[in-house]
């Protein structure tokens, strides 16, 4: 019988259930939805194209997170590169996660609080 891979939705639940369990008192999370609908005849847009799927602020210096979420193997558009980009610029810190929590979101934020604690020290 094959592995079955996770979906994107299920990364993004796990995702937020353990940042919010590791980093309860340092680490802000939400997700962010992107989309569009009709509203009658008008068209609703929402969302910032390219945004992360997963938004949130570290303590204690508030800077920015940003955490896309794809499935294993899955690749950031055109818009999501330029997002990274334009949040790591700005001193965020953003991360790419295809289902290693751990390695690609739990080591790097603390990574980030260990350096922000050393900076207001």
């Amino acid at each position: 019988m094959p592995v079955k891979l996770k979906t994107e939705a299920a990364i993004q639940a796990d995702v937020i259930l353990e940042v919010n369990r590791v980093f309860k008192d340092s680490v802000t999370i939400w997700r962010n939805n992107t989309g569009a609908f009709h509203d009658g005849e008008r068209l609703i847009k929402f969302g910032i194209p390219g945004q992360a799927d997963i938004s949130g602020l570290i303590k204690p210096l508030g800077c920015r997170l940003e955490i896309e979420v794809k499935r294993p193997g899955g690749r950031q558009s055109a818009n999501q590169v330029l997002f990274n980009r334009m949040i790591v610029s700005h001193g965020g810190l953003y991360l790419l996660c295809d289902g290693d929590i751990e390695g690609q979101v739990i080591q790097p934020i603390q990574e980030r609080l260990e350096r922000d604690r050393r900076v207001i020290r």
